[in-house]
């Protein structure tokens, strides 16, 4: 056991290292994006996807206050 984690420890740098080279000979999305005009369409879309998560947060904690507070009263 302790021969294949040690093998899966050294294995790891060396795929990173392959991953790298295949990410450098692509070119660039984001230089793609910037130049059609649609990264800032994405970060848009991230930023209400994130808005959309946060209210929503909220709102479980809002109800789960009102939950608890409930439970007290009567408890």
């Amino acid at each position: 056991m302790m021969k294949f984690t040690l093998i899966l420890l050294l294995a790891i740098p060396a795929v990173t290292l392959q991953a790298q080279n295949t990410i450098a000979q692509r070119p660039a999305m984001d230089n793609i994006m910037r130049s059609n005009g649609r990264i800032f369409v994405v970060v848009a879309v991230m930023l209400i996807i994130l808005a959309g998560l946060v209210l929503y947060l909220l709102r479980i904690d809002s109800k789960m206050t009102k939950i608890e507070k409930e439970i007290k009263i009567d408890g």
